[in-house]
């Protein structure tokens, strides 16, 4: 059993009950494994595989969930950043973790676009996706 057992598997067995709430947003356990799974299909194909580091700076949210257990269903590594860091320290952050994926609130990207260390591939969550 590994992380995403706690998601996959309610998702069998009772997939109508309520996995999820936020700020209004209800998700059943099926909703959000189908998320999970579309994130991780996206993650895939921007090279995110076993051991990749997925970096994500956002407050608590459905959307913070998904991109764990999507970064967890690839065999990733999910690195969780202090969304009230200042630059220098998320400067240092990203250095070190040096994440290939970066997912950001739309409201920090502008944090994000202030340091140098910036991942290969940077994502906004609250954007629609393109194409």
């Amino acid at each position: 059993m590994n992380a995403v057992s706690f998601l996959s598997i309610p998702a069998g067995i009772v997939p109508e009950q309520e996995a999820l709430v936020c700020e209004g947003a209800r998700f059943t356990y099926a909703e959000t494994w189908a998320r999970v799974r579309r994130l991780a299909s996206a993650l895939a194909s921007l090279g995110v595989g076993h051991g990749t580091r997925v970096a994500a700076l956002h407050v608590n949210s459905h959307r913070y969930v998904e991109a764990y257990y999507a970064t967890a269903l690839l065999g990733g590594v999910f690195i969780p950043l202090n969304y009230r860091a200042k630059p220098p320290e998320l400067e240092h952050m990203l250095a070190t973790g040096g994440p290939r994926v970066l997912l950001a609130g739309e409201r920090y990207l502008e944090l994000v676009e202030s340091v140098k260390s910036k991942p290969p591939v940077l994502i906004a969550f609250d954007r629609p996706a393109r194409g």
